[in-house]
């Protein structure tokens, strides 16, 4: 889903049936009156799947990590 309001742009995505997890993601990058850029990661989900719930723990490593590696990438882009 893309979405487009005045200064804030941004796209959403959601798990498809049979993934180990079900949730979504929502990424926003908005500018404010100020100038300043602001970005934003919404996330949730669950673990869906048997084994993403038995590696409970790890798929939870998992999700932090893949998170991480979303804020360096802005990092980056921003020249920060």
């Amino acid at each position: 889903m893309g979405q487009d309001r005045g200064a804030e742009r941004g796209f959403a995505y959601g798990t498809l049936p049979g993934h180990p997890e079900s949730g979504e993601e929502c990424f926003l990058v908005r500018l404010t009156p100020g100038g300043e850029v602001v970005y934003e990661i919404r996330a949730f989900f669950r673990l869906a799947s048997p084994l993403a719930r038995l590696g409970g723990p790890v798929s939870l490593l998992a999700q932090r990590l893949a998170t991480d590696r979303y804020v360096t990438a802005i990092r980056r882009a921003a020249g920060g």
